[in-house]
């Protein structure tokens, strides 16, 4: 698993690459998101398009992220396609996140 972080404008994109779960991923995740919401970053995209699977401990740490952002006035919008975006689902998660299929359209959310 790895998270790279890049910018477009004032939005954080942070691109998953690979699976999400209990130890390495979702320590890397957690530093990197607390160190964007230090740098003051408030809208982020999680762009989880190459995450083919998440465990519990990742979907807790999304929504560990999603607790940080709203303390800070900050917003996370999804890109989630396949499993991943099922798994969401079923677990009712699409009511605290606007998921999306691509990172462009996520992107857009914004301007809405």
């Amino acid at each position: 698993m790895s998270v790279e972080v890049r910018k477009v404008g004032k939005i954080a994109i942070f691109d998953f690459d690979g699976t999400l779960t209990l130890g390495k991923g979702c320590e890397e995740l957690r530093a990197k998101f607390k160190a964007a919401l230090e740098g003051g970053d408030q809208r982020f995209v999680f762009n989880m398009l190459k995450v083919p699977f998440l465990d519990s401990s990742g979907v807790g740490e999304v929504i560990a992220c999603h607790k940080r952002a709203r303390d800070k006035d900050g917003l996370i919008k999804l890109a989630l396609k396949g499993k991943s975006h099922e798994l969401f689902v079923f677990w009712e998660l699409h009511k605290l996140f606007t998921i999306y299929d691509d990172v462009e359209s996520a992107l857009a959310g914004f301007a809405e």
